[in-house]
């Protein structure tokens, strides 16, 4: 049976205590075919018609035909899951066993095609309230591109707009949460009391409004040319951070910090080790 997502209802301007909730995904499910989500951007998925069964597929999964002849191979590829670890002759990605992937049964050396190599990139679209037109990532492997949403250049998957040429977005950014509590995604360094909310912009305008804010985490400016990359907001409190900032311990991206709890006992979330060259303030005293 397959499922379309309904559109997102306007909330009420009623302050009430589910106003401070984190608010979820609408849904959040694994593929049982090549083991990544399904959530709310994708815009189709099938699932079993038995609710109490957790059977779930993209759209463009369920759709991929088990035996297909393409342009990169001599042979027949046939959908084949795979016993072993195996690497992509492609896009040289890692694959666990029980992967689904294209196999060819002719002698050949090749062995193992991921799926996504070998299907039409329009079956790999999402739609995403970020953007007016649908996101597409047409190469599988990691690439090098300046990421629209947090500014920064990454080595890793892209969404792109085939209609924008400059909006591309990569794999971390694109499936952020719309809510999030900044002590969870900080290890617990920065705390806030609300939820912070997912805001695709911060216009020049919204910024001098509200008095030109520095970010809570970093305590670097807002410019007004980064107006159009991403931050995460509590608009109760004016209470504005980064999106790198917001997220840095979910992305595998900890930012060094001290913290004095008392007395002469300090939490480091660093090993001294791991930075042999780093500076202490003060300097211990040479006279």
């Amino acid at each position: 049976m397959m499922k379309v997502k309904n559109e997102d209802v306007e909330e009420s301007d009623e302050e009430d205590e589910e106003k401070d909730l984190v608010i979820q995904d609408e849904f959040s499910y694994i593929c049982k075919r090549c083991d990544e989500v399904i959530n709310e951007y994708y815009r189709y998925y099938y699932k079993c018609t038995n609710d109490l069964c957790d059977f779930y597929l993209h759209k463009f999964c369920a759709e991929v035909p088990t035996t297909l002849t393409h342009t990169s191979h001599p042979h027949p590829l046939t959908l084949y899951k795979h016993s072993d670890d195996w690497i992509c002759f492609y896009c040289q990605r890692q694959h666990k066993a029980d992967a689904v992937c294209y196999f060819t049964f002719d002698f050949c050396w090749v062995t193992c095609i991921d799926v996504n190599c070998v299907v039409e990139v329009d079956k790999r679209r999402i739609y995403h309230p970020s953007h007016p037109h649908p996101l597409v990532s047409p190469i599988p492997s990691p690439i090098l591109c300046l990421c629209q949403a947090c500014g920064k250049t990454h080595k890793d998957i892209f969404f792109l707009c085939t209609t924008c040429p400059y909006f591309t977005v990569h794999t971390d950014c694109i499936f952020l949460p719309k809510s999030l509590l900044i002590q969870q995604t900080t290890n617990g360094i920065f705390r806030h009391t609300h939820p912070l909310t997912l805001s695709y912009s911060f216009p020049e305008a919204e910024q001098r409004a509200k008095y030109n804010p520095k970010c809570r985490v970093c305590n670097g400016r807002f410019n007004t040319y980064m107006e159009n990359f991403w931050i995460y907001k509590c608009e109760k409190c004016i209470y504005y951070v980064h999106l790198d900032c917001a997220t840095s311990a979910s992305r595998r991206e900890p930012f060094m910090s001290i913290l004095s709890i008392g007395g002469d006992q300090n939490v480091k979330n660093f090993e001294d080790v791991d930075y042999p060259n780093l500076l202490r303030l003060p300097f211990p005293d040479q006279t």
